[in-house]
């Protein structure tokens, strides 16, 4: 799974719970998504995989719950896919686009 990460910064914890931030709006377009912070105007384009992480932050939810809905998926193991998980919910959370919060 690639998630197209840009830049790198401090992970989270597979525990840590994230949710879209509440000023970021995200529309699936095609084979990619795009997330929409509405005052900053900053948008930050998806890859496939990316797109698949995201819509699934539907409320408060953490790489793990997130790595194992994914495994069905990509055919492939939780252990495979929380890596690249937790890699793009830091940049995200990095660039603003989902929070976090206490983790589970």
């Amino acid at each position: 799974m690639n998630t197209g990460m840009r830049r790198m910064s401090t992970p989270l914890a597979p525990d840590t719970r994230v949710t879209l931030a509440e000023n970021v709006a995200f529309r699936p377009v095609g084979d990619t998504g795009i997330l929409l912070n509405t005052v900053s105007g900053q948008i930050h384009t998806c890859n496939e995989s990316a797109r698949d992480v995201v819509a699934l932050i539907t409320r408060p939810v953490s790489a793990n719950e997130l790595s194992a809905q994914l495994t069905e998926l990509y055919e492939a193991e939780q252990a495979e896919i929380l890596p690249d998980v937790m890699d793009l919910l830091t940049e995200l959370t990095s660039e603003g686009m989902v929070t976090s919060t206490n983790p589970a």
